[in-house]
């Protein structure tokens, strides 16, 4: 991936900042990811490193992950599944997906 910083954000366990609020002045945020790789609530295929992702939710899209992955040869992927009807459905289609990338 290209843009280091991004990478550096999104492949840590949590991400802490502070931000600057215009009338309440500055605060620490802590970032954890929220996607189920992450949380050991889904295994990715042998062979697949995953790097980071984002989720997202909404009546209308569904469960949403973009996921970036490498390969034992450390080959970069971006993967996306976009309008699944659960996680559940959400996480065996993008394990299937990165299943047939590293394989």
């Amino acid at each position: 991936m290209k843009n280091e910083t991004f990478l550096t954000m999104i492949s840590q366990s949590s991400y802490a900042a502070t931000v600057q609020n215009p009338t309440s002045g500055t605060r620490q945020l802590t970032w954890t990811p929220s996607h189920f790789y992450a949380q050991g609530l889904a295994i990715p295929p042998q062979n697949a490193v995953i790097v980071g992702g984002k989720t997202g939710t909404e009546d209308l899209a569904g469960s949403c992950l973009i996921l970036g992955c490498e390969d034992e040869n450390s080959n970069e992927y971006v993967s996306v599944v976009l309008k699944a009807q659960s996680r559940d459905v959400l996480y065996e289609n993008m394990t299937n997906i990165i299943g047939k990338i590293v394989n």
